[in-house]
């Protein structure tokens, strides 16, 4: 059986396995840096994610904005241990009219987490394929 894997260790868990080695330690602070996998989180529907967030306008005009989070649902939480607040459907009138926000009940079974490449990472790349499933 072949394939690939990605594995992110600590400093101390690499320390570790090159004793266990025997293999010298080739300047590893200066050469090696973890690569960080990012995910496409999107809704199974295709719908767009709906987030609850507030917007300010500034004595000097200036307009700023904030998005609400959460504690992560199940679907998240082994990627972050928060989340924005996704507001269900039927939940935009109230949260636009000053309600406290329908947090979407189904979020857990609506949203799907998909690994992307590594490209993502850079603010720079901006291509269609950037949000295409790895192939594993």
């Amino acid at each position: 059986m072949c394939g690939r894997f990605t594995q992110l260790f600590t400093w101390s868990e690499l320390i570790a396995l090159y004793n266990l080695t025997n293999d010298p330690i080739p300047n590893l602070r200066a050469s090696w840096k973890p690569t960080k996998l990012p995910f496409y989180i999107s809704r199974r529907d295709g719908l767009p994610l709906t987030f609850a967030g507030l917007w300010e306008r500034w004595k000097d005009g200036m307009l700023s904005c904030t998005i609400l989070t959460t504690e992560a649902c199940n679907g998240i939480r082994d990627l972050h241990t928060r989340m924005p607040v996704m507001l269900a459907p039927q939940g935009f009138e109230r949260w636009l009219s000053g309600e406290d926000p329908a947090v979407d009940p189904g979020i857990d079974a609506a949203v799907k987490v998909t690994p992307v490449s590594p490209k993502m990472n850079t603010p720079k790349y901006n291509e269609p394929d950037c949000i295409e499933a790895l192939v594993t």
